[in-house]
């Protein structure tokens, strides 16, 4: 999920399925666009995904871990998150 301001610093397509969204930072109407996305330390492997596209808050960008999981492990060193390829 991405506020309108970084969609479009990322050049995310206009328009997309209208959509209705619950989170805990923002809420309300959002669109739905398609994304192929990849890690800048995993240039390699590209991920494709819908991302959710919201008004009224501003550098709100969020990546949600159903995208992450079938390509990469998690793993926990202390308080540090890291992914590594399957």
């Amino acid at each position: 999920m991405v506020s309108e301001d970084v969609a479009a610093l990322l050049n995310f397509p206009g328009g997309g399925r209208a959509t209705s969204i619950t989170a805990v930072i923002t809420g309300g109407a959002g669109r739905s666009v398609p994304v192929r996305f990849r890690f800048a330390g995993v240039p390699d492997v590209e991920i494709d995904s819908e991302w959710v596209v919201v008004g009224g808050r501003a550098e709100v960008r969020l990546l949600a871990l159903r995208d992450i999981l079938p390509h990469f492990e998690v793993r926990t060193l202390n308080m540090n998150l890291y992914f590594s390829r399957k």
